[in-house]
C-alpha cells in the first residue's frame, strides 16, 4: 500500500495468519468528517511460534501513516475473548502514527523456540514518531485518549529511536506514552552512525527516544512474569512521571535525561524515577533536572518506595536543583546511594519519618562516593528510627564527599579508601551465566552464608569473606559482611538481568540463579520463576506475616486462574471467557466480580509487593486506580487535604461525588452525580469499546440520570459521567 486510503467508520482491516500488509510511505486514515475508523488488526496462533506462516505480518516504512484510528493496530481478533488469536507480528520504521484513541496494542503472546525456551517477541519499533494533539477525533465519537501503546504479556518489545508526544492542551486524557503489564521491552537509542565508539560504549551518533506531555510517559506493572523491562538513552520532559515501575524486579534505566523543569499542567508533583516494590534494578549514569518548589509542582528525581532489605543501589548519577534528589520512602533498609553528583537540591538525600535506608552508607574501608555541591538545605534528611551512618573519603576527583548539612540520625565517619566510582555500563566484560560460574557463585553465597551465621546476622561487623571476582565486579573480602553482601548482590543481579534479556529467556538456569542467592535474593523471584515454569507451590519467604498472607492470597489467585477455576469452584470458562496457555500466563480478564473485590481487598492492605501487583493489575485491566494521597501527605506535612497530588496515571476527578444504584444490576441503573450537572454517560467495556446496548435516559434536573441495561451482557463495564465542567467520573459497574 503506497497511496492514501480512507475508512469508514466500521471498517477494521484484518491482516490473517500466514498474511502480510506492508505500508510503504502510503496512509490509512478515516474517511469521513469527525469520525474514525477501527484500524488494523493483525492475527496470529498463540499456540505457534512466531513465524510468518503462522502468524499475520504488518510492515510499516518510509513515512507509512495510521491516523484517527480507535487502535491503529492490534494484535488479535477485535471480540475473540479466548485470545486464541495473539501472536501477529508488526515491524514499523519511520511511521507515524497519529491521533489515534490507542496506537498499537499487544496482547498476552509467548514466543517459543524449538528447545521450549522463551522467544523474543518478533516485533519492533525504530523511528517513529506516536502523536495526539488538539486535531483528535476523541470528543466527536464519544471517547478518550487511552495510551499510545499498551503491552499485556509480551517478551522483547523494541523501540529505537521512537517519538512520543500528547500535544493536546487539555488537562485530561495525559495517560501514557507506553504502558505495560507482565511485559518486557527495551526502550534505546537509534544509531544513525554505526560505528563504535569503545569510549562510550556505543555508536558514534545516535538518535534518543523521547517523550513529553504525559501523566506518566513509561508504567510497568507485574503480577510476577520474568519479563525484563530496560529503558536507555531516552529523554523525558514536561511529563507528570518519567517512568513508573511498579513491583518489576531487575529493571534498568540508564544514561536517560529527566527534565523536570516546566510543569505546564501544573501536576502537584513531578517524578523523573519512581519505584515501587522493585528489587534488583540498575538506575546508572541519568541526569534529573528541576526546579525547587514546595506548593505547587514539588519535583522528585528517584523516588524509591519499599525495595525491602534486600541490597539495592542507586549509582552515578547527577541530580541538580531538585526538591527532591533521592525520596526513599518505606523500607528501603538494602538501598545503598553511591557516587552521586547533587547540586542545588532542597534536599539531596531524604528519608521521611517511619522510613529506611541502608544504615550504612559506604563502609569503613571504602566510602559511599557521594558529592554534595549546595550550601544550603540538606545534604542528608533522615527522619527515621535508625541512624544513618555514612562514610566519605575526600579526593582529588571529589573534594565534596562530605555531606556537611544534615539533620538529626546522621552520623558522619571518614572512610579508609575513596570509591572509584568507575562505570559498570562500560569497559567491562559481560558476565556470562554460566554453569561454572553459577558453581563459583554458589561456593561464594555458602562461604558467607556461614560467616553471617557466625557473627549472628550482623552484617556490618565481622570480616568480610573473599569471593570470585566475576566479570570485573566488585571483589569481597576487604571490608565487613556488608561489602561482602553487596559483591554477591551485584554478581547475582547482572547474572539475572543477562538471563532475562536473552533473546533466548532459560528459565530453568534463571530459577537456579535464583535459588542460589539465597538469602541475599528477594523474597518472591524464586516462587515466580517457578510459577512461570508451571509450579503452583505456596509462597513461603522472609517477609512479615502481613505481607506473606497476602502475597499468598494473591499467589492462589493467579494458580486458579491458569488451572481456569472460578471463584464458585466452576470453570472460568463460564464466565464466557478462557484461559491462557499452560504455564505462568494469566488471563486477568477472565475474573469474576468477586476475584475482582478479593483483588481489591488485597490491594487496600497496603502490606508490600502484594498490593502493588494487584493495583497494578486493577488499573490495567479494570480501570480501577489507586491514588498516592495517602504516602504524599505522611511524606509532606505541609500539606492539606486540599492540595494532595492526584493520582497522575489517570487524571480523573474523584469519583465520591458520583452514586449508582443498584450495582450489580440486570436492569434500570441510577445515577447521581452531587454539585455538578452531567452532560454526558457512557458505558465501555474493559477493552475500552463503547457498549452499543447500554441506553442512557436524558439527565433528569441536571444531576440524575438512568441507564438502561436490559440488552447489555453480563460481565464488568467502566461507567463514564462527563460533568458540564468537563471533569470525568468513573465507576466500575457490574451487570448479572
Amino acid at each position: 500500500m503506497t497511496c492514501r486510503v480512507e475508512m469508514v467508520s466500521s471498517a477494521r482491516l484484518i491482516v490473517r495468519p500466514g498474511g502480510k500488509l506492508v505500508v510503504d510511505g502510503g496512509t490509512l486514515t478515516s474517511a469521513c468528517p469527525g469520525e474514525m475508523w477501527q484500524g488494523i488488526e493483525v492475527l496470529g496462533d498463540r499456540t505457534k511460534r512466531q513465524l510468518p506462516q503462522y502468524q499475520g505480518t504488518v510492515e510499516l516504512r518510509n513515512g507509512a501513516t495510521i491516523e484517527n484510528a480507535h487502535c491503529g493496530i492490534r494484535t488479535g481478533l477485535q471480540g475473540d475473548a479466548s485470545y486464541a488469536t495473539t501472536g501477529g507480528i508488526i515491524r514499523a520504521e519511520d511511521a507515524y502514527f497519529i491521533n489515534n484513541r490507542r496506537s498499537v496494542e499487544f496482547l498476552s503472546y509467548t514466543n517459543h523456540a524449538l528447545n521450549g525456551n522463551v522467544a523474543n517477541n518478533q516485533s519492533y519499533f525504530s523511528g517513529c514518531s506516536f502523536t495526539v494533539d488538539n486535531d483528535n477525533l476523541f470528543s466527536q465519537n464519544n471517547g478518550q485518549f487511552i495510551d499510545h501503546v499498551t503491552l499485556w504479556d509480551v517478551k522483547g518489545i523494541d523501540f529505537n529511536g521512537c517519538a512520543f508526544e500528547n500535544a493536546t492542551t487539555a488537562q485530561g486524557d495525559r495517560r501514557h506514552a507506553i504502558y505495560a503489564e507482565d511485559a518486557g521491552f527495551t526502550v534505546d537509542k537509534r544509531c544513525t552512525d554505526p560505528v563504535y565508539n569503545p569510549s562510550t560504549c556505543t555508536c558514534n551518533a545516535f538518535v534518543r527516544s523521547t517523550f513529553s506531555g504525559f501523566a506518566i510517559a513509561i508504567e510497568a506493572n507485574t503480577s510476577g512474569n520474568q519479563f525484563p523491562v530496560k529503558i536507555d538513552h531516552s529523554r523525558f520532559s514536561e511529563n507528570g512521571t518519567g517512568v513508573r515501575i511498579n513491583g518489576n524486579h531487575f529493571a534498568t534505566v540508564t544514561r536517560c535525561d529527566f527534565d523536570l523543569t516546566t510543569n505546564p499542567q501544573e501536576w502537584r508533583y513531578l517524578y523523573g524515577l519512581y519505584l515501587s516494590g522493585c528489587s534488583g534494578f540498575k538506575v546508572e549514569a541519568n541526569q534529573f533536572d528541576g526546579t525547587v518548589q514546595y506548593v505547587d509542582g514539588i519535583t522528585t528525581g528517584v523516588y524509591v518506595k519499599g525495595s525491602g532489605s534486600s541490597v539495592n543501589s542507586l549509582y552515578k548519577n547527577e541530580f541538580d536543583n531538585l526538591s527532591y534528589g533521592i525520596h526513599a520512602y518505606g523500607n528501603n533498609s538494602g538501598l545503598q546511594i553511591r557516587c552521586n553528583e547533587f547540586g542545588g537540591n532542597g534536599a539531596d538525600i531524604f528519608v521521611p519519618s517511619g522510613s529506611s535506608i541502608a544504615s550504612s552508607q559506604g563502609s569503613l574501608q571504602t566510602s559511599a562516593g557521594n558529592k554534595f555541591m549546595q550550601a544550603y538545605g540538606y545534604n542528608i534528611f533522615n527522619g527515621g528510627a535508625q541512624t544513618i551512618t555514612y562514610y566519605y573519603k575526600n579526593s582529588t576527583t571529589n573534594s565534596y564527599a562530605e555531606p556537611v548539612l544534615n539533620s538529626s540520625g546522621v552520623s558522619v565517619t571518614p572512610s579508609n579508601t575513596a570509591n572509584n566510582c568507575a562505570s559498570t555500563l562500560c569497559g567491562i566484560t559481560p558476565l556470562d551465566p554460566t554453569p561454572f560460574q553459577l558453581a563459583g557463585f554458589q561456593s561464594d553465597m555458602n562461604a558467607y552464608t556461614t560467616a553471617l551465621t557466625g557473627n549472628n546476622g550482623d552484617m556490618d561487623g565481622g570480616a568480610g569473606v573473599e569471593t570470585q571476582n566475576f566479570a570485573s565486579l566488585p571483589q569481597g573480602g576487604t571490608g565487613n559482611l556488608s561489602e561482602t553482601a553487596q559483591s554477591l548482590s551485584d554478581t547475582y543481579y547482572t547474572a539475572v538481568r543477562t538471563l532475562m534479556s536473552d533473546s533466548l529467556l532459560d528459565l530453568g538456569t534463571l530459577e537456579q540463579w535464583h535459588a542460589a542467592a539465597q538469602p541475599i535474593a528477594d523474597p518472591y523471584s524464586l516462587t515466580e520463576t517457578r510459577f512461570c515454569e508451571g509450579y503452583a507451590e505456596t509462597f513461603a519467604a522472609d517477609v512479615d506475616d502481613a505481607e506473606m498472607a497476602n502475597y499468598a492470597e494473591f499467589h492462589a489467585m493467579k494458580v486458579a486462574l491458569r488451572n481456569n477455576v472460578a471463584d464458585d469452584g466452576g470453570s472460568v470458562g463460564a464466565n464466557n471467557y478462557s484461559p491462557l496457555q499452560p504455564g505462568g500466563h494469566v488471563n486477568w480478564y477472565a475474573l469474576t466480580p468477586a476475584q475482582i473485590a478479593q483483588l481489591q481487598a488485597i490491594a487496600d492492605r497496603n502490606t508490600g509487593r502484594a498490593s502493588v501487583m494487584a493495583k497494578g493489575v486493577l488499573c490495567f485491566f479494570f480501570d480501577i486506580c489507586y491514588d498516592d494521597e495517602d504516602q504524599l501527605a505522611e511524606d509532606n506535612g505541609d500539606v492539606d487535604g486540599e492540595t494532595r497530588a492526584k493520582r497522575t496515571a489517570v487524571n480523573v476527578a474523584a469519583d465520591a461525588a458520583l452514586a449508582v444504584y443498584p450495582n450489580p444490576t440486570d436492569d434500570l441503573l441510577h445515577i447521581e452525580l452531587s454539585g455538578a450537572e452531567i452532560a454526558n454517560i457512557a458505558l465501555y467495556d474493559l477493552q475500552g469499546r463503547m457498549v452499543a446496548g447500554a441506553h442512557a435516559g436524558a439527565p433528569q434536573q441536571g444531576t440524575t440520570a438512568t441507564m438502561n441495561m436490559r440488552n447489555v451482557p453480563a460481565g464488568v463495564y467502566l461507567l463514564r459521567v462527563t460533568a458540564a465542567d468537563g471533569k470525568e467520573y468513573h465507576r466500575k459497574i457490574v451487570k448479572r
